[in-house]
């Protein structure tokens, strides 16, 4: 009579063991297909820049203040190389903006 109890005892236990282990196995399988999916960029937009009709190659600035007359005073200088060969003029969206020298 015990021995049919510890014969039982160990059926029970391997079944319990085994309805362990496939449980375990499909949690992990739900996990690991849980994540997320990683994204990878092989080139960074931003890095690139857009294809731009010119190239700003030096910007030097100057500002200067007249407070008794109210005024702010700037100079800028710009060197800009052409991209393209159709390239014939550029517009600036300022207020008072005047070009003193410009060559070619």
């Amino acid at each position: 009579m015990r021995l049919q109890i510890i014969r039982e005892a160990c059926k029970n236990f391997i079944a319990v063991g085994f309805i362990f282990k496939v449980i375990l196995f499909f949690a992990s399988i739900l996990m690991v297909s849980a994540q997320e999916k990683t994204v990878t960029f092989y080139v960074d937009p931003a890095a690139v820049p857009p294809d731009l009709p010119i190239t700003f190659k030096h910007l030097s600035t100057h500002v200067s203040f007249k407070p008794e007359q109210n005024q702010v005073i700037r100079i800028a200088a710009f060197t800009v190389i052409p991209n393209h060969s159709n390239i014939d003029s550029i517009v600036f969206y300022t207020l008072d903006f005047q070009i003193s020298n410009h060559v070619s």
